[in-house]
């Protein structure tokens, strides 16, 4: 890593390290790697596009953050209502079902979250890919969300009776 180190000279014990802001250990809850293959691709897609979320009533804005976290906005004033915690990587896809009731979050590990859109109460969770999950959706009558993955692979999961159909690219 880049660095500057300063030493004692009495005790030869290094007494400061300098480094610059870009050398810095990452500690923004992504966990994916500039040498594995497929990382940097992954990464170069996060810095490109910012998801967010609109409320059906148009009151809040929900947008993922670097921390594993989903924040809640007012709309009309910018602050923070509520951070939902729970996911392993960053949030990268959510939505509001379309009665406003549900608000579903998934993450950069494949995990979707399902979340009471009223009182931020987790209702369910599961694993659905292997991969981060690019978009999730539910379905006109709220009772399954649907995913695609960085893989290629879609899930529907019916979350009510928690089962799950998957297809994949070949």
């Amino acid at each position: 890593m880049n660095s500057i180190a300063f030493w004692s000279d009495q005790t030869l014990k290094k007494k400061k390290v300098l480094r610059g802001f870009l050398n810095r250990e990452k500690d923004d809850g992504l966990r994916f790697r500039y040498d594995n293959w497929i990382d940097p691709a992954i990464l170069k897609y996060i810095s490109m596009s910012r998801k967010f979320a609109v409320s059906p009533n148009g009151e809040h804005i929900v947008i993922g953050n670097v921390d594993s976290t989903a924040l809640v906005l007012d709309r009309f004033t910018g602050k923070i209502i509520h951070r939902l915690k729970g996911h392993r990587k960053i949030v990268l896809a959510m939505n509001y079902s379309n009665d406003n009731k549900h608000l579903v979050t998934a993450d950069g590990a494949g995990n979707v979250r399902i979340w009471n859109a009223e009182t931020y109460q987790l209702l369910a969770s599961k694993k659905l890919h292997n991969f981060l999950i690019f978009d999730v959706d539910f379905n006109h009558a709220n009772t399954e969300i649907a995913t695609s993955c960085w893989d290629g692979s879609i899930a529907v999961w019916n979350w009510k009776e928690n089962s799950v159909k998957t297809k994949s690219e070949s």
